[in-house]
């Protein structure tokens, strides 16, 4: 797997992006396949080779779960079956270990209305509600290499609203992001915070 190459792929989409361009479906999924790729041939395999001689002498049974996302980084999530015992954590660029922050989120109006509700999602649909999900769905956004906003129902995580399907399955730190982006493209100046 050319590391390089998707590097290159992912720059291709922001300047696309930048540009107000648009990115078909087949460069999203060529990319999601590139990523793909690098798992299986990259991190799997450097994972394994780090593992094994840690654990080969262990007795008990246990499951880890490894998640990356961009704006949360790597999280860990362990369960010894023995006893119900998880932890989560994340490491930062300083090498920082700490457990993994849940929250909700509040977003402001210019003009003091609030949203906010017990979960980010539920926040986040409104914000899009409120902006016109046929005005989010033109800009052609991606999570998880589905669409944020469609007409159409996806395999991944999505809330229905008045036959509009959003795409939620992220993180509240990505949610929030989210919600600023589409703030600064609709001139909304909202404050957004994860409370």
């Amino acid at each position: 797997m050319d590391k390089d190459k998707l590097q290159k792929a992912y720059e291709a989409v922001e300047m696309l992006k930048a540009l107000d361009l648009p990115v078909s479906k087949d460069q999203l999924n060529a990319i999601a396949e590139m990523e793909r790729e690098c798992l299986l041939e990259e991190v799997t395999p450097r994972i394994q080779k780090i593992l094994k001689p840690i654990i080969k002498n262990m007795n008990t049974s246990f499951r880890i779960d490894i998640s990356y996302t961009p704006e949360t980084g790597l999280v860990i999530n362990t369960l010894d079956n023995k006893r119900p015992y998880r932890r989560s954590t994340y490491e930062s660029d300083s090498g920082h270990r700490s457990r993994t922050k849940v929250g909700t989120l509040r977003v402001t109006y210019p003009d003091g209305r609030v949203i906010e509700h017990n979960k980010a999602s539920q926040t986040l649909v409104d914000v899009v509600e409120s902006i016109g999900f046929e005005n989010v769905e033109k800009l052609k956004w991606t999570v998880t290499s589905q669409p944020f906003v469609s007409k159409e129902r996806h395999p991944h995580r999505q809330q229905e609203r008045d036959g509009w399907y959003i795409t939620t399955h992220s993180s509240t730190p990505f949610k929030k992001k989210q919600i600023e982006d589409l703030s600064k493209k609709f001139k909304l100046k909202l404050k957004v915070e994860i409370v």
